[in-house]
């Protein structure tokens, strides 16, 4: 945001004013913008270099495979364009089809959608998806003034690429409480060890319902360990996302989970 310092309230006595008007001074001349090396008559141009990006407030990781794409497509067209948390995808696809995921998401959401690269900011409102054939995972920024995430690759070796469960765990690892896993339709079990690490971690985990899966072996798999705060129909997802993290106020975790309306079947 831009903050170099701050400046105590004026000091009751007035015998302490001369000192505070020094270290008000002191700090104003630090925080002073250097002299660039154009000077134009009668106009001293300054340079400040721009305020390092404040994070996202939290992160949704969304993951499917067969029927993924159009049930990502759906979740990403309900949510809105002040959306207030990173969101994160990853789509057991080939390499071949990234570009044709994208394009089909970014036509779908009000949110800027992206192709993941190694070094890529996590930022609020904007949808990064994990390319085809390539394993994502979160890291922590560790050249900014801000606890902040970017993306990264790994080599490990999974059944499906890219993996749900690997990048799960890598962004509950950093980002702590504030994940929100959605595990959508889909063959197999990924997503359930990620999901395991999220609720281990305090976030919250949807799956997507039977009834609205193409294939219902993901989110059975989360469902069947225990490990869904909520089983939703497909349309009622992106609903529920909203709500859970523009709940704000001292309230703990477990009661902004309650405090949100109850039309859903909830583990």
């Amino acid at each position: 945001m831009g903050v170099y310092d701050y400046i105590p309230h004026l000091p009751v006595n007035p015998a302490e004013l001369p000192e505070w008007r020094n270290n008000v001074r002191r700090k104003l001349l630090a925080a002073k913008p250097r002299l660039a090396s154009v000077v134009e008559p009668e106009r001293v141009v300054f340079e400040r270099h721009p305020a390092a990006p404040l994070p996202p407030r939290g992160v949704v990781v969304i993951g499917g495979s067969t029927g993924g794409a159009p049930a990502v497509e759906a979740v990403l067209r309900g949510l809105p364009p002040d959306f207030p948390w990173a969101v994160l995808v990853a789509v057991h696809l080939p390499e071949l089809f990234t570009d044709t995921l994208v394009e089909r998401l970014r036509r779908a959401s009000a949110l800027p959608v992206t192709a993941a690269s190694s070094g890529l900011l996590l930022k609020a409102g904007h949808v990064l998806v994990a390319p085809g054939g390539r394993n994502l995972v979160v890291r922590t920024v560790t050249d900014s003034p801000w606890v902040g995430w970017q993306t990264d690759f790994v080599s490990e070796t999974s059944l499906d690429v890219p993996s749900v469960d690997v990048l799960m765990h890598s962004a509950a690892r950093v980002v702590g409480r504030n994940i929100l896993g959605v595990v959508l339709t889909g063959f197999g079990q990924d997503g359930t060890a990620g999901a395991r690490y999220i609720r281990q971690q305090e976030g919250v985990v949807i799956a997507q319902d039977e009834a609205t899966s193409a294939v219902f072996g993901m989110p059975k798999a989360v469902i069947d360990a225990g490990l869904a705060s909520a089983v939703l129909p497909l349309s009622a997802i992106a609903d529920f996302v909203v709500r859970y993290v523009h709940t704000t106020g001292p309230a703990t975790r477990a009661s902004r989970f309650s405090a949100l309306s109850q039309p859903v079947q909830a583990r």
